[in-house]
């Protein structure tokens, strides 16, 4: 069973909409035969904001794209039932991915992998978590690059790496730049070191 939810009424009718106008899908039984099932079947839409509501539904799998991460922090935050082990995270910040990974680290949820996309020459963060309980701190640079995305490097990230470079850059010429932006230009440059990016 999905469950897809809207806080506005006009775009939940559309989706009611467009789930109903789809071709039925071929679904595995569990006796291993194939039977066709209506997309509206498998697809309810809810009026609500966010996962609210969405309590005591038996879900196990939250994903959650499209929208800033200060947004979806916000949303795991008023929906208490995600704070299990059961229940598997996929979140897609438009935006403020940083304040995301804060959220996540503060409020115990572990962050088991992370992949950039690339939509329209933009590049976006795709984050896997799940809740064990263990609040975490990340370096500043992990905070608004991400550890896996670090680790795992490639061309997106190097695409990353270098805007949020010449941002930390800008800020340091403010003198009322931070201790912390100090240390993310000084993290971001070794970085840049160590994927060859001339800045």
């Amino acid at each position: 069973r999905v469950y897809a939810t809207e806080i506005n009424e006009g775009p939940c009718e559309k989706a009611k909409i467009n789930i109903a106008s789809r071709r039925p899908l071929s679904v595995k039984c569990a006796d291993g035969t194939v039977k066709s099932v209506p997309l509206s079947e498998i697809v309810t839409v809810h009026n609500t904001d966010g996962l609210d509501t969405m309590e005591n539904r038996g879900i196990n799998r939250v994903v959650i794209c499209g929208m800033g991460g200060e947004v979806i922090s916000g949303i795991l935050e008023r929906a208490p039932f995600v704070r299990s082990e059961k229940v598997k995270l996929v979140l897609q910040p438009m935006s403020r991915e940083a304040e995301l990974r804060e959220y996540l680290a503060a409020n115990g949820f572990e962050i088991i992998d992370e992949k950039l996309v690339s939509d329209a020459g933009r590049v976006y963060a795709v984050i896997a978590a799940v809740w064990d309980g263990k609040k975490r701190e990340f370096s500043p640079s992990e905070q608004i690059l991400g550890k896996n995305i670090i680790g795992r490097g490639g061309e997106l990230f190097r695409s990353l790496l270098k805007r949020k470079f010449l941002h930390a850059k800008n800020r340091m010429k403010d003198a009322s730049h931070s201790e912390y932006d100090a240390r993310l230009y000084g993290e971001l440059s070794a970085l840049c070191e160590r994927e060859h990016i001339e800045v």
